[in-house]
């Protein structure tokens, strides 16, 4: 079954917050916020959970890292030992270059990844919000619409606060 929503159009950040917060205080919590670039605080005002991609970059780095160690030490320690100038097997300074690059890597991969499979971004996905003119210079502020009374406090609530366009929109 799909969800409608509302969605307020706002032309900057200070007012897309202030709405939100407003909303907040009245008892009708914001959805998302959909802005062209990060707002500091929204997350707090929308109580949005914190994302786990960290986690994951930082786990993807960690194979990259032991990954880069354990096939250098395997390749110069096991499956073909050279002993030059009577130095060790394991020269743990000379592994350090390809260490750095794959844990970046892996890091920057999984993170892509770990994004785009968290999201379902796919290139057959569409999105019920495209066309919000979100890309440039408007904010969006969508809220999840459960009963036509709670559609009209929001609708009042976001032409209050200076919304210059309201849609409902089914996703």
């Amino acid at each position: 079954m799909p969800n409608k929503n509302l969605v307020g159009i706002f032309s900057s950040d200070e007012k897309l917050v202030h709405a939100a917060q407003k909303a907040k205080e009245a008892g009708l919590p914001a959805f998302d916020a959909y802005t062209p670039f990060p707002i500091h605080g929204i997350d707090e005002i929308l109580e949005l959970k914190p994302s786990f991609l960290p986690r994951v970059c930082f786990f993807g780095g960690l194979t990259g890292l032991l990954s880069a160690f354990t096939l250098q030490y395997w390749v110069h320690a096991v499956y073909w030992p050279m002993n030059i100038g009577g130095k060790s097997f394991t020269a743990y300074p000379a592994m350090v270059p390809i260490c750095f690059e794959l844990t970046v890597l892996f890091a920057g991969v999984s993170t892509f990844f770990g994004l785009l499979f968290s999201r379902g971004m796919h290139p057959f996905k569409t999105s019920p919000f495209w066309g919000l003119q979100t890309e440039n210079d408007k904010f969006a502020l969508v809220f999840d619409l459960d009963s036509e009374e709670k559609a009209n406090k929001i609708s009042s609530l976001l032409n209050q606060e200076g919304a210059l366009e309201i849609r409902e929109i089914t996703a």
